[in-house]
């Protein structure tokens, strides 16, 4: 028991979050009128939750080739504001077809 409140007093976000998720499966469970853990329902996101897995992983490279992206543009204004050819940077960049 002493092994509970310590962790409940070390992590309480993690208690609130816990807390929150439990309050919104009740309320989903009470507006669906108990149909929210049907078999049926379960069955659903076992077939789904594989095709989550493949999205976040898109999102996750998307999001990794954005950084890197801006990373080394800005990069390349710190190195053209220090050598003093921003505006031929700007140019360009600027004039670039979309």
């Amino acid at each position: 028991m002493n092994r509970i409140t310590n962790y409940i007093q070390k992590e309480s976000n993690n208690v609130k979050l816990l807390l929150m998720l439990f309050l919104s499966l009740l309320v989903l469970t009470i507006a669906t009128k108990g149909q929210f853990f049907s078999l049926n329902q379960m069955q659903l996101v076992a077939y789904l939750f594989p095709e989550m897995g493949v999205l976040a992983l898109g999102m996750m490279l998307a999001v990794s080739h954005n950084l890197y992206f801006y990373n080394s543009l800005t990069y390349k204004i710190r190195e053209a504001l220090d050598v003093g050819y921003f505006y031929d940077f700007y140019q360009k960049y600027h004039n670039l077809p979309i």
